[in-house]
């Protein structure tokens, strides 16, 4: 319990001194589409969002860019919704309880409308508070997240290795030719009906922590997540949705004093940026 408490507060630490890296620019082979001709990929920054379009997902909407998509802040209309790490006004600035949904029920209500109608999410929802600001939003899908910080010996500290060796990583379109990808802490999630594509192993457990943004937090109550689900895939009437229980391995940051990598430019996630690019080719049928 001591060194998952430590990993946890390490997080804490860095998310408050995370910056984007950009100069990290993954390479793009064979791209898809002509530049500015293919699907639109809308990424949210209504709602307190950290990975924004110029913000923590520059690089992945830089990324995909050079596969053809328009990548662009969420409008009225998008062939592809991202959302990552939500959060409500009021927790915005204060990661301690009472938590508010990140979403009004009328919102929520719509995007899984849309979904059902045909439009594609991903959806991204990172460790505590994260959780308790977007379950509703999240049980439209029959989504349900633990509000913790989730951490597994078998994968190892952040990053954590899920792969086909070790069993975290499981086959889907979405995998296919990837041997390993690299998460940076998150949360633990179930969704029954869904296809998993990042499992947690039989000693996982999900900390929550009675101030998750300071550093003077403590744990209150440590939950078996063996078996829960770090990603999933799922088909939700004419839509499809993608679940990611982390947000960083999508980016490319510098965390912490030292600014070490985080997300795709860390040595430890030379497949990310290619599950990245297969997570969104699923989502846009393409």
């Amino acid at each position: 319990m001591k060194i998952t408490r430590r990993a946890a507060l390490a997080s804490m630490v860095a998310c408050a001194q995370q910056v984007p890296d950009r100069e990290f620019d993954p390479p793009m082979v064979d791209p898809k589409f002509a530049l500015g001709q293919g699907p639109s990929i809308g990424i949210d920054d209504r709602h307190h969002n950290f990975h924004t379009v110029d913000g923590g997902y520059s690089t992945f909407a830089r990324f995909l860019r050079k596969d053809g998509y328009v990548v662009r802040a969420a409008g009225t209309q998008q062939n592809v919704l991202v959302i990552a790490n939500a959060l409500s006004k009021e927790n915005s600035r204060r990661w301690e309880a009472p938590y508010s949904p990140a979403f009004s029920d009328s919102e929520a209500h719509e995007i899984a409308a849309w979904v059902k109608q045909g439009g594609s999410l991903l959806l991204v929802v990172d460790h505590q508070p994260f959780p308790a600001c977007n379950n509703s939003l999240a049980a439209k899908f029959n989504v349900q997240f633990h509000d913790g910080y989730a951490s597994d010996p078998e994968r190892g500290r952040s990053p954590s290795i899920f792969s086909m060796s070790n069993g975290g990583l499981r086959p889907h379109t979405v995998t296919a030719g990837i041997d390993s990808v690299a998460t940076f802490t998150g949360s633990a999630f179930q969704a029954p009906g869904a296809v998993a594509l990042l499992v947690f192993g039989g000693n996982a457990v999900s900390s929550t922590f009675d101030r998750p943004g300071g550093a003077r937090g403590k744990a209150v109550s440590i939950t078996p997540v063996a078996g829960w689900l770090h990603g999933a895939a799922l088909e939700f009437g004419r839509g499809r949705v993608v679940i990611s229980g982390e947000a960083a391995m999508f980016s490319a940051q510098r965390a912490g004093a030292e600014r070490t990598p985080m997300g795709m430019n860390h040595p430890a996630a030379a497949n990310n940026a290619r599950y990245l690019r297969q997570v969104v080719g699923w989502l846009a049928r393409v």
